[in-house]
């Protein structure tokens, strides 16, 4: 259980919302859950993308928007059908010989969450979407593949807030 924590939890880093004021296209993504299944941005379909990037240090820290984005869920979409959560663990630090336990672990949380947990293995996708590290990474992609909401570190109330707003006016485009 500590490695998948390990995996997946970011450590406090004060957020600091990022919208954006213009289209900013998604990078393609390529991450792999637990039991080698590869998901690529381009196919998940016409889906708002509600996603975490976190590490093992970080998982934690945004449970209240966790809790929140699954009220939400459960009240807008309770088919899964307009938004897909989009949970990923940096496992990019994993040394070889735990690889094979850490994809357990990676399984094993999947079920706990209702979602399924991918992990980046490459350390890609942090590149990519210029993600902090070691901090709880929190993003919105629309069904344009257009990154419009991100943050950094723990989501104040008043960011829950605004995500749920801008949540609402995405699924009514």
């Amino acid at each position: 259980m500590k490695i998948i924590l390990l995996c997946f939890v970011i450590l406090f880093v004060s957020s600091t919302p990022f919208v954006f004021s213009e289209a900013v296209s998604a990078p393609e993504l390529e991450v792999i859950d637990g039991q080698g299944k590869v998901l690529h941005l381009s196919s998940i379909g016409q889906q708002i993308i509600v996603g975490f990037y976190e590490t093992k240090d970080t998982k934690d820290v945004n449970d209240s928007l966790k809790s929140k984005l699954e009220q939400f869920e459960q009240k807008f979409d309770p088919e899964g059908q307009k938004i897909f959560v989009l949970a990923v663990a940096d496992c990019s630090k994993a040394p070889w010989p735990i690889v094979g336990f850490l994809k357990s672990a990676l399984v094993r949380q999947s079920k706990k969450m209702g979602h399924t947990l991918f992990g980046d293995w490459t350390g890609k996708m942090q590149k990519d979407y210029e993600f902090q590290k070691d901090a709880s990474n929190f993003f919105i992609i629309d069904k344009d593949r257009r990154v419009v909401y991100r943050i950094f570190g723990k989501a104040t109330d008043a960011e829950i807030n605004d995500i749920e707003g801008l949540l609402v006016r995405l699924l009514k485009d």
